[in-house]
């Protein structure tokens, strides 16, 4: 588990071994395929959105922008924390 404080909540991805997976996986939960990328590679960079956007190559406030999306898709659906499933 890589938890990622983020505010007053916490997201928390149980890293599958294929990274597809893990974007498959919350694609079903409601995010689109670039925010699931966007989460996977915060939780990778430990939560840092310098790091975020580094690794990326988008600005800040892109990043935010998909953040803001995941977190309403998420807050939308009743699950804050949201966790993928283990292989």
């Amino acid at each position: 588990m890589h938890p990622v404080r983020l505010g007053p909540s916490v997201l928390t991805l149980c890293r599958q071994q294929d990274e597809a997976a893990d974007t498959d996986a919350l694609v079903e939960a409601g995010l689109t395929p670039r925010q699931a990328e966007v989460l996977i590679t915060l939780t990778r960079t430990g939560g840092s959105n310098n790091a975020l956007v580094r690794e990326l190559g988008i600005s800040e406030s892109i990043a935010k922008k998909h953040l803001e999306g995941c977190f309403r898709e998420l807050r939308e659906s009743g699950s804050v924390t949201h966790g993928l499933p283990a292989h």
